[in-house]
């Protein structure tokens, strides 16, 4: 199944990286852009992404959004690939810096 696609949006030389992530795999996708994450409908994240539009642009500077990658997950390698994450899962330098973030904010508050 498709898991997330990766959009370029912008012109030619300049733009945006969004993504567009099916997290669970049940067909409910969310939109990750610079600022927000919001729910969107697989068409946005699928169907918008093709990076052509009906009317030639001559000067090729119209905005397009063009999926530069393709996410997919094996059926039968879901269970498996999205299972929760652990503590054990985390290394311990990682799990370190979370504490220590954490601690940070919790300081600042």
């Amino acid at each position: 199944f498709l898991h997330s696609v990766v959009v370029h949006s912008g012109r030619h030389r300049s733009g945006r990286y969004i993504a567009y992530i099916n997290p669970l795999g049940d067909n409910e996708w969310y939109c990750f852009n610079d600022a927000s994450v919001s729910k969107c409908s697989s068409n946005d994240a699928i169907n918008m992404n093709y990076g052509i539009s009906d009317e030639p642009d001559e000067s090729d500077c119209q905005p397009q959004s063009t999926a530069y990658i393709l996410v997919y997950i094996a059926k039968n390698a879901k269970e498996e690939v999205l299972r929760p994450v652990t503590e054990e899962d985390i290394t311990a330098s990682l799990r370190k810096r979370f504490q220590e973030e954490q601690q940070s904010v919790d300081e600042n508050d």
